[in-house]
């Protein structure tokens, strides 16, 4: 037997006995055009690969399977954005078989029921285009959120978990799923609300959001001001500090509570102050505080939130590369643009912009190409830096009308960006 029919038949064999499960797949299928991109991420680094399906299986397999029939390709991406994980499956089928695929699935949700002690499948919305859904694992004290949804040929599913707690949040799960069926061609349809849930109340925990730091009653407390849903009695209970931890003369803990109610639509519309305590083993002293991945630093008889770009600890000098870094993350461009400084002093900054600099990824892909789309920025200081105008037209003309008072001599010469 030739070397080459020998892989012939090692290829049909691996196909045949994956059963449409995503173990090896052909991607060609499925262009780069189709997938979530960086900046459906908030700038996210978008990379191939997928969970481990024996934990979070993708795309979902209610009844211990994937969906009927099986494609004819198949992809994975990857990214971290923000404090979840989030995977994106993307898989071709023959005409009018995603529809048919996706429909096997919403019937698997409704009719396949686990044991007591397995995963738990919840419906919180569906519509025309898909259905936004929970799983919960490890005896219902975790959930990852998926959104399952076809377009033209393709089926789409995005899995949204949490990087600090396990949960994903449903929002960002049904956002970024009708992003990804608008992205493979199709358009997502409206949503109808679910109905509430019955049976008795199932408490899960959260992230709360952390509002304040303060000092607490004694030198080794801090009181941690949060806000929680509210709006019936099921929507929030015992705020608390958990998995705390000392690194580096730096405190890390996260900040959480349980509700019952959170996965309901418009089921908590309000929100409550609540208070959390931070206990530690010795005085807290100067010490930095990480709570829920955000710095914060002492000040006074409190504490202040630090700046994500610039830490707690600011470079005297505003023109310091990490100052003008923090203005760039502020604009309204994607995350990894390139940029360049052409002035700075103490009180104005000129920087410009290509927005096209990171259209085909890092590092570039094989056949993509992105003319330059330059634009000039003018900003001031006060507390940190503030944009005046932008413009791609040479000279002064647009930043004057903006602010009058700019040096006339750092502009007039500058020449058109485009």
């Amino acid at each position: 037997m030739s070397r080459r029919l020998l892989l012939i038949l090692l290829a049909a064999v691996t196909v045949a006995g994956c059963g449409g499960r995503t173990g090896a797949r052909d991607t060609s299928g499925v262009p780069d055009e189709v997938m979530l991109q960086s900046e459906d991420l908030d700038g996210a680094q978008v990379a191939t690969g997928g969970p481990d399906q024996s934990v979070h299986p993708i795309p979902p397999r209610p009844c211990g399977s994937g969906p009927s029939p099986s494609p004819s390709a198949e992809r994975l991406i990857k990214a971290t954005f923000g404090r979840y994980q989030v995977y994106e499956y993307v898989a071709r089928y023959p005409a009018g078989l995603a529809e048919r695929a996706v429909d096997d699935l919403r019937g698997q949700l409704s009719r396949c029921v686990p044991p007591a002690d397995a995963e738990r499948y919840q419906v919180l919305a569906q519509d025309s285009s898909g259905v936004l859904f929970l799983r919960e694992y490890h005896n219902g004290d975790a959930t990852a959120a998926y959104y399952l949804g076809h377009a033209e040929s393709y089926l789409v599913a995005v899995l949204e978990i949490g990087t600090t707690t396990p949960n994903g949040d449903p929002t960002i799960a049904s956002d970024l799923g009708r992003k990804a069926v608008t992205r493979a061609g199709g358009m997502p349809g409206t949503p109808r609300q679910p109905t509430t849930p019955a049976g008795p109340a199932r408490w899960t925990t959260y992230e709360a959001e952390v509002t304040g730091v303060r000092r607490g009653p004694d030198p080794r407390t801090l009181l941690v001001d949060v806000v929680l849903i509210a709006g019936h009695p099921e929507c929030a209970r015992n705020p608390r500090v958990d998995q705390y931890t000392e690194e580096n003369t730096i405190i890390h803990a996260n900040v959480v509570f349980e509700s019952a109610r959170a996965q309901v639509v418009g089921g908590c519309p309000e929100k409550a102050a609540a208070v959390a305590t931070l206990t530690a083993p010795q005085p807290i002293g100067e010490r930095i505080v990480v709570l829920n991945q955000q710095a914060w630093a002492p000040e006074g008889s409190g504490y202040r939130r630090c700046d994500p770009e610039l830490g707690c600890h600011p470079p005297a000098d505003h023109c310091d590369p990490a100052w003008i870094r923090a203005a760039i993350s502020e604009l309204d461009v994607p995350r990894h643009s390139y940029w360049n400084t052409e002035h700075c002093d103490a009180g104005w900054l000129i920087v410009t912009v290509d927005v096209n600099s990171s259209a085909c990824g890092a590092g570039g892909r094989p056949g993509c190409s992105a003319p330059p789309a330059v634009t000039r920025y003018f900003l001031r200081f006060d507390t940190r830096w503030r944009v005046v105008a932008g413009t791609t037209a040479a000279g002064c003309a647009a930043v004057l009308r903006a602010e009058p008072s700019f040096p006339r001599n750092l502009c007039e010469r500058l020449p058109a960006t485009r």
